[in-house]
């Protein structure tokens, strides 16, 4: 009886822990898609930065890094509000970036792909209704957002670089966006998901995460070199 219940304990803890990756990857998705229609919306009122002018840009990236480095020890303690309200100003941020730097077509297909990789996760995680094991993970990300960059990429007929910088993104994303599963599955088990807004405080976070574990992978590695400068020079 206690082995059944112990069973039963787990399959509900699991079936919970995927129901939140699932939306966690949908909501990650969602930002990457919103980031493509916040450039063409920067392109169309034509507020985006120039050689001559690149004092907005230059301040964008500065809040990006600046930004990043403040999440990377405060997302935990936002609460919903905050943590929505975060996600939507890195969201036009990056936007802002890629308007300045890209031509929307570009943009769009890119992030189209990158978002398409993040559903098709979610829609995996969906059909099996158990949480995928971090390896597993890597390897359909990357499986996923390859095919995915490959089919769109033949429709359209892209350009040489459009299919290396949808290739680079979706490689590059997947790998770091795998490497913060364990994170994922910490913001879940700490969260009461019986209520809306405790569930929110996991969701809202853990897109966050995932929309930022480039820029957190890199900053990792920038201080781990630093740090081992350092060591060499003293």
């Amino acid at each position: 009886m206690n082995r059944q219940s112990t069973a039963t304990q787990l399959q509900q803890k699991s079936a919970s822990l995927s129901k939140m990756l699932l939306l966690i990857w949908w909501l990650t998705a969602a930002g990457v898609w919103a980031t493509a229609g916040c450039a063409w919306i920067f392109q169309h009122l034509h507020w985006v930065t120039s050689q001559k002018s690149p004092g907005a840009f230059v301040f964008a990236l500065a809040a990006l890094i600046i930004g990043g480095l403040w999440l990377n020890n405060a997302l935990k303690r936002l609460n919903v509000s905050g943590a929505c309200l975060v996600y939507l100003l890195i969201i036009l941020l990056v936007g802002f970036l890629f308007a300045s730097l890209y031509t929307f077509s570009s943009i769009a297909t890119v992030m189209g792909i990158t978002g398409g990789m993040f559903a098709a996760m979610a829609l995996i995680c969906s059909c099996s209704n158990r949480v995928i094991p971090p390896v597993r993970q890597l390897y359909s990300y990357i499986f996923c957002g390859l095919s995915i960059a490959f089919v769109v990429n033949l429709i359209l007929t892209s350009s040489f670089s459009v299919w290396l910088a949808s290739i680079l993104t979706v490689f590059i994303w997947g790998i770091t966006a795998a490497c913060e599963a364990t994170t994922l599955e910490d913001l879940i088990r700490v969260a009461d998901t019986s209520e809306i807004s405790g569930s929110l405080r996991c969701i809202v976070p853990g897109a966050i995460t995932l929309y930022f574990s480039i820029l957190s992978v890199l900053f990792r590695i920038t201080v781990t070199v630093l740090e081992f400068i350092n060591g060499l020079v003293w």
